[in-house]
């Protein structure tokens, strides 16, 4: 079952990837700003019993950012979907989430996400539950490649907490 609801993600990342093209083109073409995002780093588990499996877990992940939305003082907010993977040996979560960016001035922006996650516990136990994130990024570069560092927490319900924790992420706009 695990498979078949990771396999139903995947395929709505990618059907999602084709609505900005009827709905937004209007707005995203003319900008000629990346909207792919790949998000590499480290996750840090806030439970103890989580951190015994290794005190830093790998976190990876995509974003696909389907519109924009006018923020305060004329920045621009992003909305979109996200799938990421944070794990280590055989414990992991696969967070589905649907994700905001709002800037707050030219370098940094605040993000927020919920949605669903895939998980397996420390036990062995397979578990779905309620997902969400928060943090702060701050643009480090722009160019044709942007780059940013990301902070953010992750919170995963019906695991007991043991995917709950912080991520440091570099950020790669395509």
């Amino acid at each position: 079952m695990f498979k078949r609801m990771l396999a139903f993600a995947a395929a709505l990342l990618v059907a999602s990837a084709f609505l900005p093209i009827a709905a937004h083109s209007d707005t995203l073409a003319q900008d000629g700003d990346p909207q792919f995002r790949v998000n590499l780093g480290a996750f840090f588990p806030s439970k103890d019993v989580s951190r015994q499996e290794a005190d830093a877990w790998l976190h990876v992940g995509v974003e696909w950012m389907l519109g924009e939305t006018e923020a305060m003082q004329g920045y621009v907010g992003e909305y979109g979907v996200s799938v990421a993977y944070y794990g280590t040996n055989d414990i992991y979560s696969v967070p589905v989430l649907l994700c905001y960016h709002g800037a707050m001035n030219e370098n940094w922006f605040y993000q927020v996400g919920a949605g669903v996650a895939f998980s397996k516990r420390l036990n062995g136990d397979r578990k779905n539950g309620f997902a969400w994130q928060a943090g702060v990024g701050y643009n480090v570069s722009a160019g044709t490649t942007p780059i940013t560092i990301i902070v953010q927490y992750n919170g995963a319900t019906g695991t007991g907490e043991e995917h709950n924790g912080a991520s440091v992420l570099a950020s790669f706009r395509f």
